[in-house]
């Protein structure tokens, strides 16, 4: 069986046989009683679904290949994604009773608002309903990536893992992940 798993692996490029960096994101595993070829392909969550696409020598593994392990079944997740935002709005929203007015004395109050809407563009009349852990996990990286690539647009980017799982779908191939999307849902808050 030939296996392509996606590994989230954005800095890697170690070569096994030297033990130096080569830059390569795609590897083959081979030998050791396998009779066929496995490949390990790192990504990253936000790399554009292009950059796979053009990656030397991965169309060519995908087509070899007999199923697509990823980190997470993309499909398995959107199958969840109603308990995902149930989930992740327990943990990164604030209880309806709450507000910072009443947890901040109003000269920090207003330091908050200013410091929001510096770094986010937003202030407490848009993000007060989030709790700072929200805040922190989700909307400053989303402004890290707008800073570095202001053509990123989270509402319409594609991942290479889903991207990847839709090719190895089309082409009739067994599609897996490594992980349990709710357990991974948990995991991300």
């Amino acid at each position: 069986m030939v296996t392509l798993p996606l590994a989230y692996a954005p800095f890697t490029g170690m070569s096994p046989e030297c033990g130096r960096f080569t830059g390569s994101l795609l590897w083959k595993i081979s030998g050791n009683g396998l009779n066929t070829p496995s490949y390990i392909f790192g990504t990253h969550h936000f790399a554009e679904a292009a950059f796979a696409l053009h990656y030397p020598g991965l169309g060519p593994a995908l087509e070899r290949c007999t199923q697509l392990v990823g980190e997470l079944d993309i499909w398995q997740l959107k199958e969840h994604a109603r308990e995902a935002r149930t989930v992740l709005n327990r943990y990164m929203l604030l209880p309806e009773d709450v507000v910072y007015a009443d947890l901040l004395p109003e000269d920090d109050l207003l330091k908050l608002d200013r410091g929001l809407q510096s770094v986010l563009g937003s202030g407490l009349d848009r993000l007060g309903s989030m709790k700072p852990s929200g805040i922190g996990m989700v909307l400053i990286p989303q402004k890290m990536y707008r800073e570095c690539m202001p053509e990123f647009d989270l509402h319409q980017h594609v991942s290479m893992d889903q991207r990847l799982q839709e090719i190895a779908r089309a082409q009739g191939k067994t599609v897996r992940g490594t992980g349990n999307s709710r357990r991974a849902i948990q995991r991300f808050v």
